[in-house]
C-alpha cells in the first residue's frame, strides 16, 4: 500500500486528477475524505480552545497559566488522521 501525506502530496495529486487510467478516482476520494477529517479535527480543536479562553476570562478554579498550559497541550496532542480507499492511504 502506498501512503501519502495530505500536506506534502495533495498538490502533486491534484495535477493528476482524472487520469486516463482511472486510478485517480479511489485515491482522490481517499484524499478528500482525509482532508475533511483533518478540517473537522481542526474545527474541534478551535472550539475547545475557545472554551478554554472563555474560562480564562471568567476564572473560577483555574489560573490563566493553567488554561494556557491546557491549550498548549491540546495543540501538541493532535492525532494524525488517515483515510484508506482500496490500496490508497492518505495521512495528515
Amino acid at each position: 500500500m502506498e501512503i501519502k501525506n495530505i500536506h506534502q502530496h495533495a498538490e502533486w495529486f491534484a495535477s493528476y486528477m482524472n487520469a486516463p487510467d482511472g486510478g485517480s478516482d479511489a485515491q482522490g476520494e481517499a484524499l478528500v475524505k482525509c482532508q475533511i477529517k483533518k478540517i473537522q479535527q481542526f474545527n474541534q480543536l478551535l472550539e475547545t480552545i475557545l472554551g478554554e479562553i472563555e474560562l480564562s476570562e471568567n476564572p473560577k478554579e483555574y489560573s490563566p497559566e493553567m488554561i494556557l498550559e491546557s491549550i498548549k497541550t491540546l495543540i501538541e496532542d493532535r492525532k494524525e488522521i488517515e483515510y484508506t480507499s482500496g490500496s490508497y492511504k492518505w495521512i495528515g
